[in-house]
């Protein structure tokens, strides 16, 4: 873990005299983060001579040493890993970490269901000269996961394949200020992107079914998937171009609990160049304060997506980047 101390922009002369020291004081309260988290989750690959659907049949999956990078030019408004109290002052925290992220479904981030039972359709392919049968698995039974051998590395024993899988990967970390309290929102230009890696045919896969959610204080603030579904899931019951996931062990609509739209987390510049923001939107992610608030990241793949259906994939395993940026709004109060 590296920390980067974070230094004021404007020397204070020594000989400054009491009312410009407060003037600074209440101008650095004032500034705001801008903190990018990112996670480089690697993409599925999983050779197959027919597509294989998510919790059925994709067997393995391989991660890669992943980076979280969280970085701020603010002097008042500072990041640290969760559960460190020190007050390093610090601008950015690097960690580095790896993962097999395996297809899971939540609709709280707390509650979490792997696929535990089965149906098959039949169908037979003509190859003129020949033809092969295909059997498609559809998932019609869930498995919460009681108890996980490791909640901060997403590890559990997944009773059906018989193996510890990982379920999310995420990313903890502390919100604090130096001096007052300041409203956590995403910034409006770029509140969560997704960037490929080298190898897009495989990154974009991988896209199609990851979920990024957010939670503060053990509570989830939202669910955002960076594609729109299209296409009909692999799970029981599924309609096309819908989203769901698995609630109380049982297929559920998301509607619109599944963002694909963030402006209600949103804050922006109060003009243009400024680096003051305002919030526009309803709902933020958290305050943080002199005592610190706690903000988690989860990645993982959504197993009920459309897009969790695999065909064949080289053997260029990159990753892909997910990016959140957050900036800091002075309470109205």
């Amino acid at each position: 873990m590296l920390f980067r101390k974070n230094l004021p922009q404007d020397n204070v002369e020594a000989t400054a005299d009491a009312a410009a020291v407060a003037k600074l004081k209440a101008q650095m309260r004032r500034q705001i983060l801008i903190m990018a988290a990112c996670l480089a989750v690697v993409c599925v690959a999983t050779f197959a001579f027919v597509s294989r659907a998510w919790f059925a049949m994709n067997r393995e999956v391989t991660g890669d040493d992943s980076g979280i990078t969280s970085d701020t030019p603010s002097p008042s408004l500072f990041v640290r890993k969760a559960g460190d109290n020190t007050m390093a002052l610090a601008s950015a925290v690097n960690t580095t970490t790896s993962a097999k992220l395996f297809p899971i479904s939540t609709a709280d981030l707390t509650n979490w269901y792997y696929a535990s039972g089965f149906a098959y359709t039949s169908q037979t392919v003509d190859h003129g000269s020949y033809s092969y049968t295909v059997n498609t698995p559809t998932a019609n039974a869930y498995t919460r996961i009681a108890s996980f051998t490791d909640a901060a590395a997403g590890t559990y024993n997944n009773t059906y394949e018989g193996k510890t899988r990982t379920a999310y990967y995420r990313s903890d970390i502390n919100l604090y200020t130096t001096y007052g309290n300041l409203d956590v929102y995403l910034d409006s230009a770029n509140p969560i992107t997704v960037t490929y890696a080298d190898n897009e045919t495989v990154a974009k896969s991988l896209l199609n079914c990851l979920r990024v959610g957010i939670s503060s204080g053990g509570a989830m603030k939202l669910i955002y998937a960076p594609m729109a579904e299209s296409g009909t899931g692999n799970s029981q019951g599924s309609a096309a171009n819908t989203f769901y996931y698995i609630q109380n062990g049982s297929l559920t609509t998301a509607g619109t609990n599944v963002k694909t739209s963030l402006t209600d987390y949103l804050a922006q510049p109060q003009q243009v160049g400024s680096s003051l923001y305002t919030a526009t939107g309803s709902t933020s992610i958290c305050t943080a304060t002199t005592s610190g608030t706690d903000v988690s990241v989860y990645v993982w793949l959504e197993g009920t997506d459309a897009q969790a259906l695999y065909g064949l994939a080289d053997d260029d395993l990159k990753g892909i980047n997910v990016t959140i940026n957050y900036v800091g709004v002075e309470p109205a109060s």
